[in-house]
Formats: structure tokens, C-alpha cells, sequence
């Protein structure tokens, strides 16, 4: 199965007028009331993910993001939180919505990066797949390091980017510019772990003057 969709927040128009994306899904034996706090609270998300706020992202408001205490912040603003089914914040120019549905075991983790560099879409796609593997055992209790930056050149980050971008042809392939509806590419990244992650490529909502 793959999974595409489009986000229904949008971001600003980017200067190229095309937007890209990314959606990864991963299956999770803990409830949303569990699995929730991993993807709000500082604490927890230091210890698997890229985008470490400086406090929760439990409501609206602004918020700075790094991913190591000594670089720069970037934007991580809070833009709509429905605890704990839906989370939307920014992360410098992208937006990210985080987004848990029940299933029968636990509950359904959908990750989408809306992105105005659509040239970064493989690169992302690779490196959300090695944090959401660490995500996956750090909630079962499993003490395993994070897989940021250049520590996921040693877990097969570049060997999943080329990947994703031979099979999307560069991130060209089937690209054309449409006012109403929307170009898709999704690919699927065979792995025991990863059950979906695909690449959107879309057009911008156009302005209105």
C-alpha cells in the first residue's frame, strides 16, 4: 500500500511556486495517549528527533527549534494542536503535521513534511525513516542514540536518499504545473520496519490579490 495525500494546511507561496512533500507512517503498540508525548515534550523528542523545541508543543503559539543546544533556532511555531490526535508546527520554512489514529494493536503514526525546497524531499524522506526507527524502540524502553545530522551517515541515511530519488527520477518525474487538483508521486522504500513513505509533489495554492 501506498499512502498519498494532500495536507490541508498550506504554507506561504514559495518563490518557485511548487511545494514539496513527504508522508511516512509507521505502525505503534502504545495508544495515542502514549505515543502523544513524544512528539510534544522537549524532553522526549531529544531523544529521537531532529526538532527540539525550547518548551511543549502542547498549544498554539510560537516556539524556537533546534537540533542541537549550540546551533541556531529556527521557527517551530505551533499552528493548530488537537491533543492526541493532531499536531501542525512549523519547523524553519516547512510545516510538519504529526497526526495518531487507533488501530487495533496501538495506534497509526502519519508524518507529513510539507517543504518549499522540493529538491530536499529524498534527503528528508531517508532521514525521518532512521528517526522514526529510533522513535520506535526508545518508546518500548530500548536506550538507543538519537540519528541526526551527520550521526545518520553511519545508519544507511545516503543509501536510503538515493533510494528515494532514483525512484522518483530526481524528483521530476510526472511534474507539471495545473491549477486545480494536484500531481502526485509517491514512492515506497522497501523495509522490514518501514511500512509507508512516500514523496507529494504538488502545486502551490495560487494568491489571491
Amino acid at each position: 500500500m501506498v499512502a498519498i495525500a494532500c495536507p490541508r494546511y498550506e504554507p506561504g507561496v514559495s518563490s518557485t511556486g511548487i511545494s514539496s512533500g513527504v508522508r511516512a507512517m509507521r505502525d505503534f503498540r502504545q495508544r495515542a495517549e502514549k505515543l502523544w508525548p513524544w512528539l510534544t515534550d522537549p524532553d522526549r523528542l531529544r531523544q529521537w528527533s531532529p526538532i527540539v523545541p525550547d518548551r511543549a508543543l502542547d498549544s498554539v503559539g510560537p516556539r524556537e527549534a533546534r537540533e542541537n543546544p549550540d546551533h541556531e533556532p529556527v521557527t517551530g511555531d505551533v499552528v493548530g494542536v488537537d491533543p492526541p490526535h493532531e499536531l501542525v508546527h512549523r519547523w524553519g520554512d516547512d510545516v510538519v503535521r504529526w497526526r495518531l489514529s487507533p488501530t487495533d494493536t496501538g495506534c497509526r503514526l502519519t508524518l507529513e513534511q510539507t517543504m518549499r525546497e522540493r529538491d530536499h524531499a529524498a534527503m528528508n524522506a531517508a532521514g525521518w525513516q532512521l528517526c522514526l526507527d529510533v522513535l520506535d524502540e526508545v518508546v518500548n524502553g530500548v536506550d538507543r542514540p538519537r540519528v541526526v545530522g551527520q550521526d545518520a551517515a553511519a545508519h544507511g541515511w545516503e543509501v536510503l536518499r538515493d533510494k528515494y530519488s532514483d525512484a522518483l527520477g530526481g524528483l521530476g518525474l510526472g511534474l507539471r504545473a495545473v491549477e486545480n487538483g494536484f500531481d502526485v508521486v509517491a514512492v515506497r522504500v522497501a523495509d522490514e520496519r518501514a511500512e509507508v513513505a512516500g514523496v507529494i509533489l504538488r502545486p502551490e495554492p495560487r494568491r489571491v490579490q
